[in-house]
């Protein structure tokens, strides 16, 4: 609240009573007095983000001190995960952070662009297939319009239009969350591949961004990268991450980078050179669809035969289909409203967030109405995308142009997995730029014990809850004969006073019963408990299980006293030797008839 100089610097204003509104907040925002640029393809955590950034040339000319050498820098987040990262801000002592090696900048010669170093943002565009920016800046002796492109709110496409005097070395660089010892980045040709990074539970994740370049470049994957998700130290960070660049040597230079995410489930992209189309081209194709991108010379622009093409022609970008449709400036307006929405047959009433939590089953029959006075809305604009993905062979659009209502209808079609999903159904107006509405259906197919095979990170947190200077143990998964898959945990009592845990929280229901059942071996008797937080109240314990030198199945069914919420359900080891588990399940035992 206080600065330094005193005074109040910012203050809240709140009113529990008015509700949050999806649509009120376009996906689509300009930053004119910080010159930065974010897209979103919807308001879902698993949404495809961009984010790129300028420089104000007044902040860049007065204020360098904190400033990094950022100008046309950017960062990418897509299905849950962190892509390309930034060596971001981790405090106002972290000056080797700063240079522009560390950011998704383009080097000439080694160099990049200065703390005071300008990049204006232009040509910013939000039309019907395709969002669109420049950052214009100059810098070690060469102009530099990097363009960037959100295309079908599905991959992105990086322009650099380089203009320089003589020669010059450039290396185009990107910046992975992939550290030697998380994993590796494969470069095949001009392809590089990695995997993400899960901010939520701070593990290496599974979404993948392949990377392609056009034209005449070598590309490889080097070391000495830094970035954190967080750090208390801001000098605790590591330059171990890998960075994937692309080289080139010329004057007058262009780079065409396509960057697709893309989570492990569905079909990929197929990106190839289009060399009839010019000598730094693409086309971009998934299933029928099939798009071109292509760098033209100054002087000409001729367009080929390879589908919707998007094509910089001085500098500028123009996408063909919506080259009367350039915006200028985006602003915030109300968009589509949702009217009613029914699941499977039940009906909520002007709701944008619904979440149905738990279910045994996905829905089967969804329909969302939206309503938008004036403008109307768009037909062609209406989808579904399910965890991100966009599910047309699923979904089917019945909408009404000529009424200010229209409506989605999706059924589902698929082969339900064991996670949560989050369907969005998101439709825009006429208007131009497009306002949207949007619904999110949020449920879990999860089972109530998360990850009781041992398979994934996550889920459980393991220690200690009560110790002594002497104790020693080990609780981690491990691949030594598991019940099944390939892993199963340990708990290993070593010495001392051992109290040992491997937890999880949960929302139980008072007066629900349940059973634990699973499979365990060891020469350690375990159990397993049910407390609250703070231990008071209802705090049972199962009968011992094991020991036994063999995988032997085990049950344990309890009826919930307890009124707190959440529930620590645990595994518990209280002696010398080791306990395996595996493939456990809790299930809520229906009541008797």
């Amino acid at each position: 609240w206080g600065s330094i100089g005193g005074g109040v610097r910012e203050f809240c204003l709140f009113d529990d009573a008015v509700r949050p509104s999806i649509s009120a907040f376009p996906a689509t925002r300009v930053f004119p007095v910080s010159q930065e640029v974010s897209w979103r393809t919807e308001w879902s955590r698993n949404a495809l983000a961009v984010w790129l950034k300028g420089k104000d040339p007044w902040v860049a000319g007065n204020y360098p001190v904190y400033s990094h050498g950022d100008a046309g820098s950017f960062v990418i987040h897509a299905y849950g995960e962190l892509l390309a990262v930034d060596a971001g801000y981790d405090h106002w002592v972290s000056y080797d952070l700063y240079p522009a090696n560390l950011h998704n900048t383009l080097l000439v010669d080694g160099e990049g662009p200065e703390k005071s170093t300008a990049g204006v943002v232009e040509n910013v565009i939000d039309a019907e297939f395709v969002r669109s920016a420049d950052v214009v800046t100059e810098y070690a002796g060469v102009k530099l319009r990097r363009t960037f492109l959100l295309v079908e709110d599905q991959f992105v496409v990086v322009i650099d239009d380089v203009e320089a005097e003589a020669e010059h070395d450039y290396t185009w660089q990107i910046h992975t969350p992939v550290s030697r010892a998380t994993g590796e980045v494969t470069v095949d040709g001009k392809h590089a591949s990695w995997t993400g990074f899960d901010p939520r539970t701070d593990n290496p994740g599974r979404v993948e961004m392949h990377a392609y370049w056009a034209g005449n470049v070598d590309v490889e994957a080097v070391g000495g990268s830094r970035w954190q998700p967080y750090s208390a130290d801001p000098k605790a960070g590591s330059y171990d991450n890998w960075t994937v660049v692309a080289r080139q040597r010329g004057r007058d230079v262009r780079f065409l980078t396509v960057l697709c995410p893309h989570p492990t489930a569905g079909e990929g992209f197929v990106v190839e050179e289009a060399p009839e189309a010019g000598p730094v081209a693409v086309t971009i194709s998934r299933g029928e669809d099939r798009l071109g991108v292509a760098i033209q010379d100054r002087s000409t622009a001729p367009r080929p035969d390879t589908g919707r093409l998007i094509v910089t022609r001085a500098g500028e970008v123009v996408p063909i289909e919506a080259a009367s449709r350039a915006i200028a400036a985006l602003g915030t307006r109300r968009g589509p409203k949702v009217a009613s929405v029914q699941v499977d047959g039940k009906r909520f009433e002007g709701r944008e967030l619904i979440d149905l939590g738990r279910v045994a089953a996905p829905p089967h029959q969804v329909w969302a109405e939206f309503t938008r006075e004036g403008t109307g809305l768009n037909l062609r604009r209406g989808r579904v995308t399910l965890n991100g993905v966009r599910d047309e062979s699923g979904s089917t659009v019945d909408m009404d142009q000529q009424a200010p209502t229209g409506a989605l209808r999706y059924e589902w079609r698929g082969q339900p997995k064991p996670i949560d999903y989050e369907m969005v159904f998101r439709v825009s107006d006429s208007a131009l730029p497009p306002n949207y509405g949007q619904l999110n259906l949020r449920f879990s197919l999860r089972p109530l014990l998360a990850n009781g095979g041992f398979e994934e990170a996550g889920g459980w947190s393991f220690g200690t809850w009560s110790s002594d200077d002497q104790t020693e143990y080990e609780t981690k998964t491990v691949t030594d004969q598991p019940h099944s898959g390939t892993r199963c945990l340990m708990m290993r009592g070593i010495a001392g006073s051992l109290n040992m845990v491997a937890s999880q929280s949960l929302p139980l229901k008072t007066g629900a019963t349940y059973v634990l059942s699973g499979y365990y071996r060891g020469e350690a008797p375990a159990k397993a408990s049910l407390c609250n937080t703070p231990g008071t109240g209802q705090y049972i314990w199962s009968p011992a299980i094991g020991p036994s030198a063999e995988w032997t199945p085990f049950e344990w069914e309890f009826t919930v006293e307890n009124p707190a919420n959440p529930l620590i359900i645990a595994l518990r080891l209280g002696s010398v030797g080791a306990a395996y588990f595996d493939d456990l399940e809790l299930q809520e035992k229906a009541p008797a008839p």
